[in-house]
């Protein structure tokens, strides 16, 4: 079964933060997809959200 995409713009600054931390190689993403699935995962949970 094919996940259901959308795409969403981000400020290119804040994309440029993001690659930095992924190309530092300290945190173990290895995508900007993962880095951002993941960081929005956990805003949800500590909002109360279940995922």
């Amino acid at each position: 079964m094919a996940k259901d995409y959308v795409t969403v713009s981000l400020p290119r600054k804040l994309i440029k933060k993001i690659e930095n931390i992924i190309d530092s190689g300290e945190t173990g993403y290895t995508s900007k997809a993962d880095f951002i699935k993941d960081s929005i995962r956990i805003r949800l949970r500590e909002l109360g959200e279940t995922i």
